[in-house]
Order: structure tokens, then C-alpha cells, then sequence
């Protein structure tokens, strides 16, 4: 549990880490920042194409496994085309977390628009 925990943690401290990195460095590494925020875009994703709902007593709904799943698809080839390495690697890395991002702000407009 604690490794679980303690990977999550990692990932939420990487841009920060990032930031640190560049100012010592002065060279931004792109990992850091590239992979929370396609995690965090391929989630928004899943639980929008998910149709597995779970609904909390106040209403709300929280993620459910089938929508984790898709998130977790999604935010993989980030991750390998990484470990790459190469510049055209970094580059596609780039090139897919901008079409996630974009995805994940037609999702979350659809939701909010829907709420009307």
C-alpha cells in the first residue's frame, strides 16, 4: 500500500521537481511535466467514455475501474515513447499529449455543457 501511495506522490511532486531541476540545470526535463499531465488528461477521458457509473449517496459519482482502465490505455504510449529516449520520440510524447489534452477539454465541455 505504501508503494502504491508513495508512486502517486512521486507523480504529483515530478512538475515540481521539474522546476527545481531547471533552475539548477538549466535544462527543463520534459518527462516530468509530460507525464502527469497526460495522466491526468487520459483519466478525464476515461471517466468520460466509461459507462460504468458509480453513484455515491449525495449524488456525486467517482471513478469507477472501467473508466481507471481506459485512463491507464490512454497514458501508456506516453510513458513508453519516453523511455525512448530520442528526439522524435519526445516530440510524438508531445504531439500525443496536446491530442490528449484536447480530448480531455472536449470532455469536460460536453459534461459541463450537459449539466444545464
Amino acid at each position: 500500500m505504501a508503494l502504491t501511495q508513495s508512486v502517486l506522490l512521486a507523480l504529483l511532486a515530478a512538475p515540481a521537481m521539474g522546476v527545481i531541476v531547471w533552475a539548477a540545470t538549466g535544462v527543463l526535463p520534459v518527462e516530468t511535466l509530460l507525464i502527469p499531465w497526460s495522466i491526468a488528461s487520459s483519466n478525464i477521458i476515461g471517466n468520460a467514455y466509461s459507462k460504468v457509473k458509480v453513484r455515491q449517496a449525495d449524488g456525486s459519482m467517482e471513478m469507477s475501474l472501467a473508466g481507471a482502465f481506459i485512463g491507464l490505455l490512454l497514458a501508456v504510449p506516453v510513458l513508453g515513447l519516453l523511455l525512448l529516449g530520442n528526439v522524435p520520440a519526445t516530440i510524438a510524447a508531445i504531439m500525443y499529449t496536446a491530442l490528449l489534452t484536447g480530448g480531455a477539454k472536449i470532455c469536460l465541455q460536453r459534461r459541463i455543457l450537459s449539466q444545464k
